[in-house]
């Protein structure tokens, strides 16, 4: 299973204190290779704390958190702190420096190195998730992010326990060496071995222990905290395309495991993201800089054409299924209100896309199949009470229209959250500039920022 989507259910317990005042929590971290056993098989993985899943954070909301890591593990590492719900992930509203993605927002740490995170969390609540941004160690770095409302009141009765549930994926392989053949050979990451909850296989696979059978029945709450009303007045439209691409083969005799002996390739409006690794900054730094090379400003808002987004009969077309390498981001101004159409593709094959956006959430205000049509479509838009998330699933052969408002700057990643669609290029990144007072600006990167 390549979507290693993590999903946490929860249950908070009525709180006796009152949490009159804001705390600041202080982790420390340990990212670390540990020897486990998980069916029947001995395997090294990445770990942190030398648990799997990593440990749980629990913080109250308005709390400033401060978390210290060090890699003793031999990759390169970053921890981007996310949302697998609603409200999806540490609002790093201001605290751009925080976010995590590799070479978008951060150098990687390497091995041997530290970084202290620190960001406050505001106004959210919830079950939320921190996870490794880097390769693809999220597989085994990973864990719960709860945050307690600072009132101690919930809208529901007391529950009888807190449990947290992560769903995810197992190998007997390293992860990292999985996605090197893959990249190498063009191909895929191969299937995992086994489901996982909480870092243990299902009832159903050999040696399995000690699992979680449970039952979820999850509903909105309606007038719930920090409901934001949508933004009625847009000043930015995007329409884009996403989904799966090829890339031409580059090995002797045409080796590659792709389609048509050539490398699995994906993008966004025909634009095939490319991480800059090796160019000296991270995006983020290149913004504050002021640094050009690193990337450019000219993500488009359309695809180049237009055709029958969700026919089969486009799947091999070989007008459409090779997009050219780049990083682009697309700049907007402060404040500005954008809607997003998130068209699926059928081109090389069709699945759901989970698009997740770093630094803001919005409001889902349509889902729906076949290509959209704005004049057809436009009546379905829910304006009053819709979704607020940062992760939508743009489902196979339709589309989804989100709407958000840039008011926090920076560089903030957009991207596809299959687990080998990030490097074969289904991303793109905002650039939102600066506010006008030092309060709405970027503020500068901490001194311990590692370098590139």
């Amino acid at each position: 299973m390549k979507l290693l989507v993590f999903s946490v259910a929860w249950g908070f317990a009525l709180l006796a204190s009152s949490f009159a005042s804001a705390a600041t929590v202080e982790h420390t971290l340990k990212v670390q290779n540990k020897t486990i056993k998980r069916l029947c098989i001995k395997q090294v993985i990445v770990t942190v704390n030398g648990r799997f899943p990593g440990p749980q954070i629990n913080v109250r909301e308005g709390d400033t958190v401060i978390v210290h890591l060090f890699n003793d593990a031999p990759y390169n590492i970053t921890i981007h702190w996310y949302r697998p719900g609603p409200m999806h992930g540490v609002f790093q509203l201001f605290s751009a420096w925080a976010d995590g993605p590799e070479y978008v927002t951060q150098c990687p740490i390497s091995p041997g190195n530290n970084y202290t995170y620190k960001f406050k969390v505001t106004k959210q609540e919830g079950t939320l998730w921190w996870h490794a941004h880097a390769s693809v160690l999220r597989a085994t770095v990973h864990g719960a992010f709860i945050i307690h409302p600072r009132s101690g009141r919930f809208p529901f009765p007391k529950p009888y326990k807190q449990v947290p549930i992560i769903l995810g994926d197992w190998y007997d392989a390293n992860v990292v060496d999985i996605e090197a053949q893959a990249l190498a050979s063009g191909g895929s990451l191969r299937i995992s071995d086994a489901f996982t909850i909480n870092g243990l296989p299902g009832d159903l696979y050999n040696c399995s222990q000690n699992t979680h059978k449970f039952y979820s029945n999850i509903t909105s709450l309606v007038g719930a905290p920090h409901w934001v009303p949508v933004p009625l007045k847009v000043d930015e439209h995007m329409f884009i395309t996403i989904g799966l691409s090829l890339e031409r083969c580059d090995l002797v005799n045409d080796t590659c495991q792709g389609p048509l002996k050539q490398r699995f390739s994906s993008s966004m409006n025909n634009e095939s993201f490319v991480i800059p690794k090796g160019r000296g900054f991270s995006m983020l730094e290149a913004f504050f800089k002021n640094v050009s090379g690193v990337y450019s400003a000219d993500f488009p808002n359309n695809p180049p054409i237009m055709f029958d987004f969700t026919s089969p009969d486009v799947s091999f077309d070989e007008n459409l299924i090779f997009a050219p390498k780049s990083t682009k981001v697309k700049r907007l101004k402060f404040n500005s209100v954008v809607d997003i159409v998130f068209q699926n593709t059928a081109i090389i094959g069709v699945q759901n896309h989970p698009m997740h956006i770093h630094g803001f959430s919005f409001h889902v205000l349509a889902q729906g199949f076949g290509n959209f049509d704005y004049n057809r479509d436009r009546v379905m838009f829910n304006l009053v009470n819709p979704q607020i998330r940062n992760t939508i699933a743009v489902p196979a052969g339709g589309w989804a229209v989100v709407r958000f408002q840039a008011n926090n700057p920076g560089v903030w990643f957009v991207h596809c959250h299959v687990e080998d669609h990030v490097p074969w290029g289904l991303d793109m990144a905002f650039e939102v500039e600066n506010g006008p007072t030092p309060s709405t600006s970027l503020p500068p990167p901490p001194a311990d920022l590692p370098k590139c």
